[in-house]
C-alpha cells in the first residue's frame, strides 16, 4: 500500500503577541512515498533550489506558492523521456524520473499517514511533521511527532 502524504506550504511573516503570524498559501498530495525518511531530503533538496537565483526574481525561499510549484516540478517527467505507447505512469521502466501521484490540492485528503507543514521565512524553512493517529471513538487525529526539523541548522528540535 502506498504511504500518502501532504505538504503545506505556509508564508511566514514576523511576529505577532509574540506568536508567528502564519498562513496557509498551497497544498500537495503525494500518492507514495510519504514516510519522513524521503520527505525531508526530498524538502531540504527543494529548499536549496528556492534559494538559489531564479532568473530576474532571485531568491525565493520565502514565498510558498513558488515552492509548492517547485516541489510538483520534481515528480515531472524530463522533457526527453516519453512513456511507451498506452504505458501509465504507474507503470515506468526502470531509470525513469517521474514518481507520479503528486498534485495540488485544496482541501486535506482523508488517506494520508502524514502531513507536513512547511513554514517558509526567508532566512530558512521549518517542518513541522505530523502522523495520522485514531481515537478510542476512531476519529482521525493528526499529531506533531516528536520532532519539528529546521533545515537551517541541520537539527531536529524537540517539541
Amino acid at each position: 500500500m502506498s504511504t500518502r502524504c501532504q505538504v503545506e506550504f505556509y508564508s511566514a511573516r514576523g511576529e505577532e503577541n509574540s506568536k508567528p503570524v502564519v498562513e496557509l498559501a498551497a497544498r500537495v498530495y503525494q500518492h507514495a512515498d510519504g514516510y519522513p525518511h524521503n520527505m525531508i531530503p526530498s524538502l531540504l533538496y527543494l529548499e536549496r533550489i528556492v534559494s538559489g537565483k531564479n532568473g530576474i526574481f532571485g531568491p525565493r525561499r520565502d514565498d510558498p506558492e513558488w515552492a509548492a510549484a517547485e516541489f510538483v516540478l520534481q515528480f515531472r517527467l524530463r522533457a526527453e523521456e516519453t512513456l511507451p505507447p498506452g504505458q501509465s505512469t504507474h507503470q515506468l521502466p526502470a531509470g525513469f524520473r517521474a514518481h507520479g501521484g503528486v498534485y495540488v490540492t485544496h482541501q486535506r485528503h482523508h488517506d494520508i499517514a502524514f502531513l507536513y507543514k512547511v513554514y517558509c521565512y526567508a532566512d530558512g524553512w521549518i517542518i513541522d511533521i505530523f502522523e495520522k493517529k485514531y481515537t478510542k471513538n476512531n476519529c482521525i487525529r493528526f499529531s506533531c511527532m516528536s520532532m519539528k526539523y529546521h533545515p537551517k541548522t541541520g537539527k531536529e528540535r524537540k517539541n
